[in-house]
């Protein structure tokens, strides 16, 4: 772990500030900072929000940059961090790069935002797992030039990538640009999305909703064995953070149009697994009333009673949610529950 260039005293992370500390390098995917207790702190780069060097005038365009992002003008940062870029040694020329990926994002500049991503992903010190930290959020919705050059990155990059890890989220943020802007190369991606194996340590809630996007256009296609292969494949190695979208989505696709009955008892299984599983997790509850709607096409109405009930038993539910299980639990030809 490289530790030049390392003084530091302040960093904030996921709403809390850890004043008079110092910076020491990254190391495991994660920023590691040491606290004024001597503890060392080992930061995610998806809740880091903002770092204060000590001040210097070494210094001075990175916390410049930092200040301008929280100040909510990422345009003017990425200049700054740019020429701190130029001048940077250690780590701090890869913690710059990621910087660079979240100024440009908030900016709306896809091109540059991908370009500094890719360069994470070549780095010894971050790599992929950092970078499916960072992954760009904001991507258009048409078919910029800004987008173009995005895509045009991103095939050069997956080409020369050789680790699984790389190539997985090259091709993921790829079909993303594409899908978004409506273009119809998206579609030939999206079975292949579904045949590769992500690894658990890049299958972060980013990627994960990209590639549950992948397996919805499959279903939508008519492949349900495709999406259905394709989140199978993806279960034995996503978090337990991850497990409760995948589940769902397996349901919904057995779940659908034409579904016959065999399917349908699978959906169900694959709802109440959910349930069952992730018993506390805010997605229990609409696992509940997906199975709950399972019950009733099966002709089980006194089950879908219950389990709707069992649901609005929960306390605070999204309007939507909560009017398809008040739906659901109200007597044949009566109304629903108070």
């Amino acid at each position: 772990m490289t530790s030049a260039w390392a003084a530091a005293d302040q960093v904030d992370v996921a709403g809390k500030t850890y004043p008079r500390g110092r910076l020491l390098g990254i190391e495991g995917g994660t920023l590691r900072f040491r606290l004024e207790s001597s503890e060392i702190l080992a930061i995610d780069f998806a809740e880091l929000q903002r770092v204060h060097v000590d001040p210097s005038e070494a210094f001075a365009d990175f916390n410049a940059a930092e200040e301008f992002v929280a100040g909510g003008e990422p345009e003017k940062s990425i200049v700054r961090y740019e020429r701190q870029l130029r001048t940077a040694e250690g780590f701090w020329t890869d913690l710059i790069k990621v910087r660079l990926v979240r100024a440009c994002d908030l900016a709306g500049q896809i091109d540059k935002a991908v370009h500094y991503f890719c360069r994470v992903l070549d780095a010894e010190l971050t790599g992929a797992v950092v970078a499916a930290r960072i992954m760009p959020e904001r991507v258009p919705g048409e078919m910029t030039a800004g987008a173009r050059q995005a895509v045009e990155q991103l095939e050069r990059a997956t080409g020369r990538g050789s680790q699984d890890a790389r190539k997985v989220l090259t091709l993921l943020l790829k079909y993303d640009v594409l899908r978004r802007a409506g273009d119809a190369r998206a579609d030939v991606i999206a079975p292949v999305i579904a045949e590769r194996v992500i690894p658990g340590e890049v299958f972060t809630p980013r990627v994960g909703q990209i590639f549950l996007s992948a397996i919805a256009t499959l279903a939508a296609r008519g492949d349900a064995a495709g999406a259905l292969a394709g989140i199978d494949r993806a279960m034995p190695t996503v978090s337990e953070a991850a497990a409760p979208d995948l589940l769902l989505m397996k349901g919904r696709v057995l779940a659908g149009d034409g579904a016959s009955r065999e399917n349908l008892i699978r959906a169900g299984w694959a709802f109440m697994r959910v349930v069952i599983h992730y018993a506390k997790d805010a997605r229990a509850a609409e696992a509940l009333v997906e199975a709950a709607e399972i019950h009733r096409r099966l002709g089980r109405t006194e089950q879908a009673r219950s389990l709707a009930q069992e649901c609005l038993r929960r306390g605070e539910l999204p309007e939507a949610l909560r009017a398809k299980a008040e739906s659901l639990a109200a007597p044949a030809g009566g109304a629903a529950p108070d």
